[in-house]
């Protein structure tokens, strides 16, 4: 028998209907094994649990069902995943029962993106539990995207790429007034959260926080996890 792998505080949450496995460890299971046993045992827990696993979870799969299509649950599980600022990654599953064609991919990958707005940065596999098709890509996935939802970036680079973004778009001016940043720091992870000091945090506009947001996703990657971008005053 193979030694066991420890991997502590790694858990696992999955969603085909509403089912969590939490693991400490991987047992003596070769991964894509594990990770057809994640697939293949949904359906287990009643989904007035969804809310409180979601919150004991590092990284969600929203599992959809390719014979069913997207459902207003999954919607559910990816809205309160999201809120709750767990990694996610989307995993459409039964592909073996979809026709398909070159071009079915991308545009069953587009409808997942038109449905899930806010999920822009989570990674989307496309697997067959019954065929065991693709269920390797899971763990990697599921490894990278912790990895990024607990990174740290240093303060002195976090600011030269908030600073060289300012430079490349000026924020707007709100009337007559524009925003103007002085540093950031990140204060947290599991998400990634970042704070401005800024002049006037009511100047920060949703748009400008998406394009600063972009562009920390563009320099760092952050495959899969939300992130956080608060404004305070400075200090006079």
């Amino acid at each position: 028998m193979q030694a066991i792998r420890q991997e502590p505080h790694l858990r696992f949450h999955l969603m085909a209907a509403a089912f969590v496995l939490y693991f400490q460890r991987y047992f003596a299971l070769e991964r894509s094994e594990l990770a057809l046993l994640i697939l293949t045992i949904a359906l287990v827990i009643s989904a007035e649990l969804v809310n409180t696993a979601i919150e004991r979870s590092d990284v969600v799969l929203v599992v959809i069902d390719g014979e069913k299509g997207i459902r207003d649950q999954d919607k559910h599980v990816a809205g309160y995943a999201h809120e709750a600022g767990k990694g996610v990654v989307i995993v459409y599953n039964k592909w073996d029962a979809v026709e398909k064609d070159e071009q079915t991919m991308h545009t069953i990958e587009k409808e997942i993106r038109a449905q899930f707005l806010y999920l822009s940065y989570a990674p989307v596999l496309f697997v067959s539990a019954l065929k065991k098709q693709r269920i390797h890509t899971i763990l990697p996935v599921i490894d990278e995207v912790h990895d990024y939802s607990v990174l740290r970036i240093q303060t002195n680079v976090l600011n030269e790429v908030i600073m060289d973004a300012q430079l490349m778009t000026p924020p707007p001016t709100h009337k007559g007034q524009r925003l103007k940043i002085y540093y950031a720091s990140q204060v947290s992870v599991a998400p990634p959260t970042f704070v401005l000091f800024v002049n006037d945090p009511e100047l920060l506009h949703f748009s400008y926080k998406r394009y600063l947001e972009n562009r920390l996703r563009e320099a760092f990657g952050f495959t899969g996890t939300t992130l956080r971008i608060l404004a305070r005053e400075r200090n006079r």
